[in-house]
């Protein structure tokens, strides 16, 4: 695996969950609009990373009314419950390997390289925003990049 590779595992797992994220919200929707008879109430998720900032995610818990079909709704909100499962350890396995790429980009050398890949895999920054707050160039933050990836030392090479 590259640099680069074990560093985009963050950005990849994020995703991820946020696909997770996604079809949850899709099948309440689904569910709200087909039934009727569903009612939700929000709920924040909340994980503590690392560094101690916080990372939340709004969920809903979806609960049938008193009238209508309780077997298939039952079964719809058994599933979502499996569901939000699945997207707390897709989110769990995202706060892992950020630790992991966090625990690399401290044991670079260079302070400046250091800020660089802080910003752009762990803040999941654009270069342009990296260039323009560390006042230079994108061709000098590519330079920089470039300097840094040889810099880093994997979890999996120690």
């Amino acid at each position: 695996m590259t640099a680069k590779e074990f560093l985009n595992q963050y950005r990849e797992s994020l995703c991820e969950a946020r696909r997770i994220e996604a079809e949850i919200a899709e099948l309440r929707d689904r569910a709200m609009s087909i039934q009727g008879s569903w009612h939700g109430e929000n709920y924040t998720v909340t994980r503590r990373r690392e560094d101690g900032a916080e990372l939340r995610y709004e969920a809903m818990a979806l609960m049938p009314r008193a009238h209508g079909s309780n077997r298939s709704m039952t079964m719809v909100d058994s599933y979502i419950d499996k569901e939000r499962g699945r997207l707390e350890r897709a989110y769990d396995r995202a706060l892992a390997v950020r630790q992991q790429v966090v625990a690399a980009i401290e044991a670079v050398p260079d302070a400046r390289y250091r800020e660089l890949l802080s910003h752009r895999y762990v803040s999941l920054r654009t270069w342009e925003w990296i260039a323009e707050t560390m006042g230079v160039s994108t061709k000098q933050v590519h330079r920089w990049h470039g300097a840094a990836l040889g810099q880093l030392t994997m979890n999996n090479e120690q």
